[in-house]
């Protein structure tokens, strides 16, 4: 092997990993968020303790979620307002009110059903 065949190698190489070096960090990135999400809707691993939650009045799906990530039943209210809107849920709220007693170890349907 010459010198330019060992010039071009070490070229090709530098190109691969100037290709792949970001494409594995983004993809690490991609994993932790996905995982993430997964946790706060699934509960997988999450803390365990009670939260008492009382609606004077009915909430939006926004509002509702921002409460149950300022109480420590989710993380992502983004995720919880979608979910609520994927399963058809967010026009039920405005009739929602009452005491309940969560648990930040919830998954998101378990969140529903105890709410609904």
């Amino acid at each position: 092997m010459n010198d330019k065949e060992s010039q071009q190698g070490a070229i090709s190489t530098n190109r691969a990993l100037s290709v792949l070096l970001p494409l594995c960090l983004f993809s690490i990135l991609l994993a932790g968020i996905l995982i993430s999400v997964a946790n706060d809707v699934y509960a997988f691993v999450k803390p365990d303790s009670e939260i008492s939650l009382t609606l004077s009045s009915p909430l939006t799906d926004t509002e509702l979620s921002k409460l149950l990530q300022k109480n420590g039943v989710i993380k992502n209210p983004t995720v919880f307002k979608f979910y609520l809107r994927s399963k058809g849920l967010s026009e039920k709220l405005s009739g929602i009110t009452g005491e309940w007693v969560l648990n930040s170890n919830m998954s998101y349907r378990e969140i529903v059903t105890e709410i609904f």
